[in-house]
C-alpha cells in the first residue's frame, strides 16, 4: 500500500496530541483507480473516553466523512489508530472488530512520539491480520 508522506505526517500529528490516549481516524483514497494509494486521512473522535488504550470511532464522523467521499468519488481504504506505549500491531481487540479488505495504520507513539506504524489487513471477517508492506511516497 503506498501511502502520501503528508498522510503520515497528519497521523503523526494527530496521534502525538492525543498522547497517552489513543487516536483514531480514516484512510482515504481520492482516486478509485489507485484504490492501492492513500493520500487522505481524517481524523475522527475517539468515543471510548474511560480508558487509554482503546478506540472506537464516532459514528457522526464516520458517515460524515463517508458522505463527503461518495459525494466527491472517494474510496475509504482503511483505518488508522495509535497504540501508546504500546507496538504497532493489532491486539485481540483491534482483530475482534476489524473489517475484512481494509488497510489498518497502526502507529506506536512512546513517551508522546511516534516512533513506528505498521499496516495490517484482514482477508476474511474474524481471521487474523496480515502485514501488509506500506511504501511512503
Amino acid at each position: 500500500m503506498k501511502i502520501h508522506k503528508e498522510v503520515i505526517e497528519h497521523i503523526k500529528q494527530h496521534a502525538e496530541e492525543t498522547y497517552p490516549f489513543e487516536c483514531c481516524g480514516m484512510l482515504v483514497s481520492s482516486n478509485s483507480e489507485k484504490a492501492d494509494e492513500v493520500d487522505k486521512a481524517f481524523r475522527t473522535r475517539n468515543m471510548v473516553t474511560t480508558r487509554q488504550d482503546r478506540y472506537e470511532i464516532d459514528p457522526e464522523d464516520y458517515l460524515k466523512i463517508e458522505k463527503m467521499c461518495r459525494d466527491n468519488g472517494w474510496e475509504i481504504v482503511g483505518f488508522y489508530h495509535s497504540h501508546p506505549d504500546h507496538p504497532a500491531a493489532p491486539s485481540e481487540f483491534d482483530r475482534q472488530r476489524a473489517w475484512p479488505q481494509f488497510l489498518y495504520l497502526i502507529v506506536k507513539v512512546e513517551n508522546g512520539k511516534m516512533v513506528d506504524a505498521n499496516g495490517f489487513i484482514m482477508t476474511e471477517e474474524n481471521s487474523v491480520f496480515h502485514p501488509e508492506a506500506l511504501e511512503i511516497i
